[in-house]
């Protein structure tokens, strides 16, 4: 999903002084992002000021409105840059056609957990943690963020059910269940990753649910 403006893309700002004329220049949108994705996810949307932003990013309030629109427009650009640049290895881990799905969903979780408490960028995962800011029914970027996550849950059903088929995934949960357990079971991983808990036993913890729910 693009949540950006793909004619925004086109402007490049820079913050470099220029000595010359004495103007400054703004940063690039990108790099603008990669800023404001850093503080958006460690004070989270509402404690998030435009203050905050253009101290962060040393530009002004007209800029970053100019540049993004509003905050939620910020936000949205911070998102997309979270997505791009972090959520990259996720993705070719699910799109792998050569594990089987227990082990797809293994080497999922424990990417996850890895990304969510790696260092470089703040603990846990500004894509689960929007759901709390961001209700359906209360914006259409709640509403895409909906449509992400039940077009993921469509596809894990998908697969449970075509591994179930080809007997590689046990019928101990229905596809259904199969997909909200893996689910609430990410979502779990970004909240514990906040604590910064003991990686190996996480992973541990992780190889020994998979198995004993998804497998016979």
């Amino acid at each position: 999903m693009d949540l950006s403006d793909s004619s925004d893309r086109k402007g490049v700002m820079s913050m470099n002084v220029n000595k010359k004329s004495g103007r400054p220049r703004l940063l690039p949108k990108e790099e603008l992002a990669a800023i404001m994705f850093s503080i958006f996810a460690n004070k989270g949307y509402e404690a998030t000021s435009l203050n905050d932003l253009t101290q962060a990013t040393g530009t002004k309030p007209a800029t970053l409105y100019q540049a993004f629109g509003n905050k939620e427009g910020m936000f949205i650009a911070a998102l997309e840059h979270y997505k791009t640049t972090w959520l990259a290895d996720l993705e070719k881990i699910l799109s792998s056609e050569e594990l089987s799905f227990n082990n797809k969903i293994k080497q999922f979780l424990f990417s996850a957990f890895n990304l969510f408490s790696c260092e470089g960028k703040p603990p846990g995962c500004l894509l689960v943690f929007s759901a709390l800011s961001f209700r359906p029914e209360a914006s259409s970027l709640g509403a895409e963020l909906f449509n992400e996550r039940h077009a993921f849950k469509a596809w894990i059903i998908e697969e449970a059910q075509r591994a179930q088929q080809n007997n590689t995934l046990s019928g101990k949960l229905s596809p259904e269940e199969t997909a909200e357990f893996i689910l609430t079971f990410e979502s779990g991983l970004a909240l514990m990753a906040l604590d910064n808990p003991d990686q190996k036993v996480i992973n541990s913890m992780i190889d020994k649910m998979i198995d004993a729910v998804m497998c016979e």
